[in-house]
């Protein structure tokens, strides 16, 4: 017994020596006590850049150390980190970033090959936020499938009036494209050239989204790029949706073929009008009755279900 708590002791100061070491005393670059004082001299993105740490192909260029990070330029209005220069995209389209907030802007971005034709191009509003502050925002669209293997895509800012928008704070990013296995499936819209007079309430029009195989919840998926509405492309095919914007999905259950989808609040604000009503449930219905084992579709709004969508 004596003998086992000896090799316990001797175990435990070795233990305390090998923390006194890694700590405090060992310079080497994959020690703690050098990691931690290599950290502490990052001050700014110069200082980060040299003492080695890694640099992001982000705009502007970020250097992170520990858990800080420098931007090369901070002055930059419109910041883009995720995609970085060349990186390889897949499914969906994920934009993220911060931009510093002005009245009455909002955010385009434009997918593009490299023979110049548009994939996707879209405008979002902009995040909530006071003047003068960076607010983050985060994009997710699906794309169709690229013909090449790379291209370009530009994030910019837009203000003034849809007859005569100004385009500023451009980013423009080179992309490749990583092959997906992926499927088209369909969301529904209304579309004024084909129903000029807005008769038939409850018709709407497919038009196509691709979406990757590997997604746990296709349902879900493509129910959120409904949600998301017409492309400017398909709105300028005069595509629109009678779904208010800013709706989101809180949960979506099944139930031996019935699918509940319980939206957000914002569904039944300043929804007024049978016929609207009607579209609005066209829309959502045939975008998920499009699934063989969706049989039935019932709708909550906050999870409440009285008398949601009734003409």
């Amino acid at each position: 017994m004596k003998d086992f708590f000896k090799v316990v002791a001797i175990g435990m100061i070795g233990i305390i020596v090998a923390i006194v070491y890694l700590g405090f005393l060992c310079k080497e670059d994959w020690c703690i006590s050098f990691s931690l004082s290599k950290i502490s001299k990052a001050v700014d993105f110069a200082s980060c850049r040299e003492l080695g740490f890694p640099i992001s192909k982000s705009h502007p260029p970020r250097c992170t150390a520990g858990v800080k990070s420098f931007l090369q330029d901070d002055t930059m209005p419109l910041r883009v980190f995720e995609p970085e220069d060349d990186v390889s995209l897949g499914l969906p389209l994920s934009i993220k970033g911060e931009v510093l907030t002005e009245s009455g802007t909002m955010l385009l971005y434009r997918l593009s090959e490299r023979d110049g034709y548009t994939l996707r191009e879209d405008a979002v509003p902009l995040p909530q936020g006071g003047s003068g502050q960076y607010v983050a925002f985060h994009i997710s669209a699906s794309y169709p499938k690229p013909l090449g293997t790379g291209g370009t895509l530009e994030v910019f800012e837009v203000s003034g009036t849809k007859k005569a928008p100004v385009e500023k704070n451009r980013v423009t990013i080179p992309v490749t494209f990583a092959p997906v296995e992926a499927m088209e499936l369909k969301i529904f819209f209304g579309n004024s050239e084909r129903d000029p007079q807005s008769l038939a309430c409850d018709v709407s029009y497919p038009v196509p989204r691709r979406i990757a195989v590997a997604t746990k919840d296709l349902p879900q998926a493509v129910l959120q790029e409904l949600l998301r509405g017409p492309s400017l492309g398909e709105q300028n095919q005069k595509f629109f949706t009678s779904i208010p914007e800013g709706v989101s999905i809180r949960t979506l259950s099944w139930n031996e073929g019935r699918l509940t989808i319980d939206l957000s609040g914002g569904l039944t604000e300043g929804v007024a009008g049978s016929c609207r009503v009607m579209a609005i449930r066209s829309q959502i219905e045939r975008t998920v009755k499009q699934f063989p084992s969706v049989t039935e579709v019932v709708i909550t709004v906050d999870g409440l279900s009285e008398e949601v969508l009734q003409p």
